[in-house]
């Protein structure tokens, strides 16, 4: 009996494998690779790969197909295979840039950093316009040490394309461990302001802005001392291209160093902290809404500081700036004003900044 039993739920089993694969053939191909992507969203990789090579079977020349096969591999940690894959379509596919972007990426994670970074130049000669693929060699400089090219790299996506967030925060956090610290504090506040979904990296962008006003900020006694930006700017027909650039910078940044020192001295700050720095940035946007000269052709940061204010949840926002980095504090201050906290986050999760053309 028991031997009987088996046969007949081995022969179910086999009758239900045909019935899979008889829906699967009557299935378009748009729907299985629909259903594989799917697959992969559950962690179930091994049955997509199976899916997808199912159409490549029937279709060779299906260029979704084959993407998410070599996609399938490359989550799967199987770099060689998604290098394999994508490479056959990288040059068919032209009118896709994430091609490139993938392959790159799987060629830096198998150890072949030059190789990636050869494909991504590949893209751009294809796509000139593309901040995904300017993040990636600005990622591919900055682990090769090289960090004046990385933020090179990321300034031109953030002029490429002004709301591609990820220029924003690289862009952020070299400018917050640079000489350059105030650059670092306008492109975190935008990733911040653009940023909904990656908690750690907001977190990280909160710490460093907070890193760069306790380092930035000295107070000895009643006055006090801010130095966000070099305020000695000089210039010289014989500087090297380097010096101009490094001029320049400390040139537009004198708007933000001196708006800073003036809301450090108007608040009269005891001590540099999450609360403090409240008190200060309200005073700075104070500053900045007395002087024309910001308001009239505001750029993006400042459109974004008067957005804040206009939207009447500016201390809320302010916390949120602080404290992002601490979120046991953010916490506690947004269970001890939960009216105010609540209409902020849902006025933030409704809040497009106005990223302009990425000129700051």
């Amino acid at each position: 009996m028991k031997t009987g039993l088996a046969i007949i739920s081995a022969l179910i089993f086999c009758l239900a494998g045909m019935a899979q694969n008889t829906e699967d053939d009557n299935r378009g191909s748009d729907e299985l690779i629909g259903r594989a992507v799917a697959l992969m969203d559950n962690g179930a990789v091994g049955t997509a790969i199976s899916v997808l090579n199912g159409v490549l079977e029937k279709e060779p020349d299906n260029m979704v197909a084959r993407y998410e096969l070599g996609y399938a591999h490359y989550i799967n940690d199987n770099m060689p295979r998604a290098i394999e894959e994508l490479s056959k379509i990288v040059d068919k596919w032209s009118y896709n840039e994430q091609v490139y972007c993938m392959l790159g990426n799987s060629y830096d994670m198998n150890g072949q950093p030059d190789k990636a970074e050869e494909v991504y130049k590949k893209g751009l000669g294809k796509f000139p316009k593309s901040a995904s693929l300017l993040n990636e060699l600005s990622v591919i400089a900055l682990k090769a040490d090289d960090y004046n090219k990385s933020l090179d790299y990321c300034l031109q996506g953030i002029k490429a394309n002004p709301t591609y967030s990820p220029c924003y925060f690289r862009a952020a956090s070299l400018f917050l461990q640079s000489v350059y610290p105030a650059w670092g504090m306008v492109y975190g506040e935008m990733y911040m302001a653009m940023e909904r979904k990656n908690g750690d990296r907001i977190k990280e962008i909160s710490r460093l802005m907070m890193d760069a006003c306790k380092r930035c900020i000295k107070i000895e006694g009643d006055s006090a001392k801010v130095k966000f930006a070099n305020d000695t700017i000089k210039l010289s027909e014989n500087f090297t291209p380097e010096q101009l650039e490094a001029a320049l910078y400390s040139f537009d940044l004198s708007g933000y160093e001196l708006g800073m020192a003036s809301a450090v001295g108007i608040s009269k700050i005891k001590t540099v902290d999450e609360e403090s720095m409240c008190t200060v940035r309200k005073a700075f946007v104070d500053k900045l809404i007395a002087d024309s000269v910001f308001t009239e052709d505001p750029n993006p940061y400042v459109k974004h500081l008067l957005a804040v204010r206009a939207s009447g949840y500016e201390n809320a926002y302010n916390h949120f700036v602080t404290m992002g980095c601490d979120a046991a504090a953010l916490s506690k201050w947004a269970n001890s004003h939960p009216f105010e906290w609540n209409r902020f986050a849902d006025w933030l999760n409704a809040y497009t900044p106005d990223m302009g053309d990425g000129t700051y």
